[in-house]
């Protein structure tokens, strides 16, 4: 279990570099239990990115059997010409959403906003944004906080 922890949090989540994470298990002595090349953490990383998605999937079905009060955070992000709409729930730090997007008006963002709280079983009585005037009707028109 902890080869996993800290391949997802350090290999996966900070971008270490399976030749450092085979060192790291070496020092700590881990490697005359399992297996802790470069290789196999390589490997074993690009399975776990694999299965992301079903885990994200089974993640999101298990949360949506229940309703969750959330935190919103919400703000418009540029890639080049792009325009993405990025709503999180702070408490978990769950990017809700990624959203590129023609516009950033109310009707726009609430439109994909509730489709995507709905499935996530997430309830918002809080939210955070940059003072933009679609992003404070959101928050006290679309969602009553």
């Amino acid at each position: 279990m902890l080869v996993f922890v800290v391949l997802y949090t350090f290999g996966m989540g900070c971008h270490v570099g399976a030749d450092k994470l085979a060192t790291f298990f070496q020092l700590i002595r881990i490697d005359t239990h399992v297996g802790t090349s470069a290789s196999a953490m390589r490997n074993q990383m690009n399975n776990m990115e694999k299965l992301l998605p079903l885990f994200q999937q089974r993640c999101e079905n298990e949360a949506s059997s229940q309703t969750h009060n959330a935190v919103l955070a919400a703000d418009e992000t540029f890639f080049g010409d792009f325009l993405i709409l990025v709503p999180m729930d702070l408490s978990s730090g769950y990017l809700i959403l990624e959203d590129i997007s023609d516009d950033r008006s109310f009707d726009t963002w609430i439109g994909k906003a509730t489709p995507r709280l709905q499935a996530l079983g997430l309830d918002v009585n809080h939210a955070i944004s940059d003072r933009a005037k679609a992003l404070i009707k959101l928050a006290v028109t679309g969602f009553d906080c």
